[in-house]
């Protein structure tokens, strides 16, 4: 009943969704997600994956961003989302369609720098305008399709590169 709910919420909203079957023990549904319109991540469309155990809502789903995202709770390679509600603070009350239209764009719009799983990006932080320029790049980049966007050198900035 909750991917069928987000399903419908997703076609609410203009937004892609797909169901991956892998296996029988877990599902996988793929939905489209909005940048907030108050953040660098403006414009941009997510894809948002989430891997339901056999025991969901029992136990939470994994989240990760399958579109690229430069952002402090983040994973820069698999896009892993580190978010206290995923974890700690689960409860089967929390649906698909909370994550992704309530608690994923609250992170985007108010990252934890103290609880980061990409160091590179909460350091960022500290310098707010070159942060947000950097996300408005990525975002563009990414989530927007723009391929002639070219993203600035982390070192020139005073940053580790690894990840470009």
């Amino acid at each position: 009943m909750d991917v069928r709910a987000l399903e419908k919420w997703c076609a609410d909203n203009g937004l892609e969704f797909r169901e991956v079957d892998e296996g029988e023990k877990v599902l996988t549904v793929c939905a489209g997600m909005r940048g907030p319109d108050e953040t660098p991540y403006a414009g941009g469309v997510f894809t948002i994956c989430c891997q339901l155990p056999d025991t969901y809502p029992i136990k939470s789903p994994s989240v990760a961003f399958k579109t690229k995202i430069w952002h402090p709770n983040v994973e820069r390679e698999q896009g892993a989302v580190c978010l206290d509600v995923l974890r700690d603070r689960w409860s089967p009350a929390v649906t698909l369609v909370n994550v992704l239209d309530a608690y994923l764009p609250e992170l985007l719009r108010n990252p934890n720098k103290a609880d980061p799983i990409n160091s590179v990006a909460a350091a960022m932080m500290a310098h707010e305008e070159e942060y947000k320029q950097y996300v408005r790049q990525f975002t563009r980049k990414y989530a927007m399709g723009d391929d002639t966007v070219e993203l600035a050198d982390l070192t020139l900035l005073g940053f580790d590169a690894e990840y470009q």
